[in-house]
Order: structure tokens, then C-alpha cells, then sequence
């Protein structure tokens, strides 16, 4: 799975993954829950929703889209049914997408793992609560986040540049830690 920030390339991955033979489970929301001791995602919502640009280079023009709403420019790719995952699938690793390097002519991929406090605080700036004012919210939140942490699932920080031709390099970089 890939977590991170609006514009932070989650979507284009996962895409370019699944035109390299990947199933996409979900794009926006990955719904987790814990089961046997293992957490588990839980696909929602098939499609991808990306900008021109990406669509363009990762799907070409092969695919029917639509607006996704008034105020955003990405489109809703409308994949074909036999490339989702619509299975509950344990989870074995998630990826942290962060920043690239400033320096544009930086060419480095970065895969690190994190652990404890650190992918808890990036787990917090990732996660979305409705109701900031709900307490009972926030303490299930950080109990999730909690049992997250303490499960096998292996959580890593990822920088890339987001250069579209270097997607090859990361997909392959991404599947050496798999």
C-alpha cells in the first residue's frame, strides 16, 4: 500500500503498477482491520483518479474517463473488472511516500524503513479524521495506528524524483524490498 500527501504520486504508482501486471485494490482509501493478528485491506473503491498528464503516460489512451468532480482537473480511469483485487487481502508492507530530494538533478530512489515513534508520527500527518474535536475518534485512531505499528506489516519511507520516466526504476526498487 502507499500512503502520503495530496500530489504526492500515490495514485500514478499504483497505476503504473498495474499496468505492469499488479491487481489495484483501491485508490483514496484503504480500509484496514486487524484479523488473526494480521491486518487486512479491504478494497472499496476500483478505479484510479489521476491528472492528464499521468494518464496519459501510464494508461496512454486505452481507457474511458470521466471528470471526478467540478473543482479538480483528474479524471476517473473506469478499469477493466478483471484488474481489481475485490478479495480481502492481508497486508504485508506499506510504503511512505515523502518528498523527493530538492535538488532536481538528484536521481537517488530511497527506500528506508521506519520504526516506533517515527511511523507514528507519519502514519498521524497521513491519516484523515472527520472530527478533530471527537476524543474517542482520536484515541481509536492512535489505537489503530498503535496495533498497526506492532504488527508484522513492514513500513518504510519512500523518496523517488517524480519524473515519470523513472517509474520503471522505482517499481523495481519497491519490489527488492518485497
Amino acid at each position: 500500500a502507499f500512503l502520503g500527501a495530496s500530489g504526492q504520486g500515490k495514485s500514478t504508482l499504483a497505476s503504473s503498477f498495474h499496468q505492469n501486471d499488479a491487481k489495484l485494490m483501491t485508490d483514496d482509501c484503504l480500509l484496514l482491520d486487524e484479523e488473526n493478528g494480521q491486518i487486512i485491506g479491504i478494497p472499496n473503491y476500483f478505479g484510479v483518479r489521476l491528472f492528464e498528464d499521468s494518464t496519459t503516460v501510464v494508461f496512454g489512451n486505452q481507457l474511458i474517463t470521466s471528470l471526478v468532480t467540478h473543482y479538480s482537473t483528474k479524471s476517473r480511469l473506469h478499469l477493466p473488472k478483471k484488474c481489481e483485487l475485490s478479495e480481502p487481502t492481508r497486508l504485508n508492507t506499506l510504503f511512505i511516500l515523502t518528498d523527493p530530494a530538492v535538488n532536481d538533478a538528484d536521481t537517488s530512489i530511497i527506500i528506508t524503513p521506519i520504526k516506533s515513534a517515527a511511523e507514528l508520527i507519519l502514519l498521524i500527518r497521513q491519516s484523515f479524521i472527520l472530527d478533530v474535536t471527537d476524543k474517542s475518534l482520536i484515541k481509536t485512531q492512535f489505537q489503530n495506528m498503535g496495533g498497526l505499528i506492532s504488527s508484522n506489516v513492514r513500513i518504510y519511507r519512500l523518496q523517488y524524483p517524480r519524473k515519470y520516466n523513472f517509474l520503471p526504476a522505482v517499481r523495481s526498487k519497491i519490489k527488492s524490498v518485497l
